[in-house]
């Protein structure tokens, strides 16, 4: 029997784009959740939830491998601005993204949230899908009549290709992202552009550009590693749905994130503090024993109230920690165009949650990077380097430490990507809002976290030279090297340093009643400087909670 493997793909675009028609276009297996059925949808004509279907595809044996039979789920993602937040909750699950963007109209603003949110999740199986060629068609048809509309379309679809191509390899996708035009709902269109001369076009084309990423992907040696070591780990199940069958219990139908599952198995909601154990399991209407990592499941418990559910994490028990506080490794967002700040409340989802959240951006004083490998609680490389708390997330790849301090507790599952957007700025507007980016290193408490990591900042005590005692200009008497009112005897025994000579001097002990304070200098001051300047600089510890 052909092994069975899943693969999940994001539909993500613009409202109104054709999402839904495409899936639906592409879709040969329906789930309870797809295609988005709330009646608010249906009324508005748009999705406003993550929908799932799915597409089989059979793969030749290859060098030695048995038959694979290919899964293709498809998660339908809304395109409207204010739903940003269940995009990216979607995200989460995906092992590979179609893009999709109206050929008459080109990239829109949620557009480039999405390709962002493709970059950093599956930059290198991401196809950009044109979609509406029918639309581009008839519009060349009322210009230029039919004779000529062919060859019109197919100069203006390899136009916004040109450009869209700019926009991918700029944005940092592979040069060879696939681009594919088609037109659901009318494939004769698509016949038209094939025969203008247009080979990367259709539904078929798409589909068969899928079935060999998908294959690619579930063959190559890191992936197929990166799966192994999922399957390993404790179960973790991403839900997304869920609803009660007389008789039967509740159904939650998700993705398997990690681990594997089995009926008899007891299973935690998490957050929920609910054990329930594993009544039945089914793949797309097909009852099966076992499922793991990458399968697209209903798993059916008994007494759990589905109104009381809500998208969410079902994980072996115990196995998923919270957090009120996380230190993560994070990079700045190149297309958000505000500053990133410290202190600023932003909008953070980790896996399939989103809370509040304030930055504290941290780097080491002597700018060496942190060594995230062994990034942990308690670590020398908090307690025993100094930090300094910058005001902005720097721009540029590398990344940077990060405490989160989390508006509420919330679930830390492993390998969550950690997202910050400004999801409070105006939907209908040109800003991307997708902030910083990247992945948690410590789930913690706050008062934990502030206790773990020593954050100082520069200081620094300005005297001046009132005189030399000596000739050689070694030994000379400085005053105003306190703060004024402070007992100036802390100072004994610390070095301090003449500006602009850099002569490095050492504090002696006080002079007379007055404050002044007897330095001796390794080497004398030169004759020819007349600089009276005394430094001394050091570092206070500083709490990052205002």
């Amino acid at each position: 029997m052909a092994q069975r493997s899943n693969f999940s793909i994001g539909i993500l675009g613009h409202v109104d784009h054709g999402k839904t028609t495409l899936a639906k276009s592409i879709s040969s297996v329906a789930s309870t959740a797809s295609f988005d059925k709330s009646p608010e949808a249906r009324a508005r004509g748009i999705t406003l939830d993550l929908g799932f279907s799915a597409f089989l595809a059979d793969l030749p044996s290859s060098e030695g491998r048995e038959p694979v039979a290919i899964q293709c789920t498809l998660v339908d993602c809304p395109g409207h601005a204010k739903l940003l937040k269940t995009v990216i909750t979607g995200s989460a699950i995906m092992d590979a993204a179609i893009v999709i963007v109206d050929v008459t109209t080109g990239i829109q603003v949620q557009t480039a949230e999405c390709l962002v949110l493709a970059l950093k999740l599956v930059p290198t199986t991401t196809v950009l899908v044109f979609s509406k060629l029918d639309a581009l068609l008839a519009k060349h048809r009322a210009k230029s009549g039919d004779g000529d509309a062919p060859a019109a379309a197919l100069a203006a679809y390899r136009k916004a290709e040109r450009k869209m191509r700019t926009v991918l390899t700029t944005a940092g996708f592979p040069t060879d992202t696939p681009i594919v035009g088609v037109s659901a709902t009318a494939p004769e269109v698509e016949e038209t552009f094939r025969s203008a001369g247009l080979t990367e076009c259709g539904v078929p084309h798409l589909l068969d550009t899928l079935t060999a990423m998908a294959a690619r992907r579930l063959r190559e040696p890191a992936a197929v590693a990166h799966r192994e070591s999922l399957a390993a780990q404790p179960t973790l199940f991403a839900m997304d749905h869920a609803f009660a069958i007389k008789g039967v219990g509740t159904v939650c139908t998700g993705t398997m994130l990690a681990g594997q599952v089995s009926v008899g198995d007891t299973v935690e909601f998490v957050g929920m503090g609910e054990q329930r154990r594993v009544r039945s399991l089914q793949v797309f209407r097909q009852s099966v024993a076992h499922a793991s990592v990458g399968d697209r499941l209903g798993l059916c418990v008994s007494q759990m109230d589905p109104s009381m559910l809500e998208r969410g994490l079902i994980a072996a028990p115990d196995s998923v920690p919270s957090a009120t506080a996380i230190f993560a490794r994070v990079g700045r967002i190149r297309f958000h165009k505000l500053d990133v700040s410290t202190r600023r409340a932003y909008h953070v989802t980790l896996g399939h949650t989103t809370v509040m959240a304030t930055p504290y951006f941290l780097r080491r004083a002597d700018n060496t990077p942190p060594d995230w490998a062994t990034f942990s609680l308690p670590s020398p490389q908090l307690t025993d380097a100094e930090y300094r708390l910058l005001d902005l997330l720097p721009e540029g790849e590398e990344e940077t430490l990060v405490l989160l301090e989390l508006a509420e507790r919330i679930a830390v599952p492993p390998g969550a990507l950690v997202i910050g957007a400004r999801l409070d700025l105006d939907a209908a507007g040109t800003a991307c809002r997708l902030a910083f980016t990247g992945h948690p290193l410590v789930s913690t408490t706050l008062d934990t976290a502030l206790a773990a990591i020593n954050v100082t900042t520069p200081k620094e005590y300005v005297g001046t030279i009132d005189r030399f005692s000596d000739t050689q200009r070694t030994a000379a008497i400085v005053k105003g090297l306190s703060a004024k009112g402070r007992d100036p005897s802390f100072l004994v025994g610390r070095t301090v340093v003449h500006e602009p000579s850099g002569a490095i001097g050492i504090v002696d002990g006080p002079f007379g009643q007055s404050g002044k304070m007897k330095v001796t200098f390794r080497k004398g001051i030169p004759a020819g400087d007349q600089s009276k300047r005394v430094v001394y600089r050091f570092t206070k510890k500083v709490s990052l909670k205002r």
